[in-house]
């Protein structure tokens, strides 16, 4: 029994990295964040809905933040996993920005609909690079560059 224990609560090596990324609202609205993961980035990937179905959707007031912490799993509760964790299977992540009171007002609406009448603000396709060299922490409205 504990060799089978052993065997099955191995534990795994994490890359570790940031435990969470800072989402910040600048903006003068309330806004919401649709969270999606995609493989790779195609036109099809900006879906504010999946069979009727909202997952990962944050809301954000103005002037404030959000922090995304990472979701996986700790190495045995010594080596904690980070957003490095994330990069090694995904190459994007992707945040749909939305004006937070016309999402809610056609939320539970087809997904047709919500398409039609829910206008994304703004989209962040991030890579790790992006991540890191805006230190983890995303900013909408966008910051201009100089």
């Amino acid at each position: 029994m504990y060799v089978v224990s052993t065997v099955l609560c191995a534990c795994r090596n994490y890359k570790g990295g940031p435990p969470y990324m800072t989402l910040v609202n600048n903006s003068d609205i309330d806004i919401s964040i649709q969270t999606s993961y995609p493989e790779n980035i195609q036109e099809d990937s900006m879906i504010l809905c999946h069979y009727g179905l909202f997952y990962g959707v944050y809301d954000l007031k103005v002037d404030s933040l959000f922090k995304f912490f990472y979701w996986g799993w700790e190495d045995c509760y010594r080596n904690p996993a980070g957003w490095y964790d994330y990069f090694e299977t995904y190459k994007y992540i992707q945040y749909l920005i939305m004006d937070r009171d016309t999402f809610w007002k056609y939320h539970s609406e087809p997904c047709d609909t919500i398409r039609k009448y829910v206008p994304v603000l703004h989209v962040y396709r991030l890579t790790l690079e992006d991540l890191e060299r805006m230190n983890w922490t995303v900013v909408y409205p966008p910051e201009e560059e100089d």
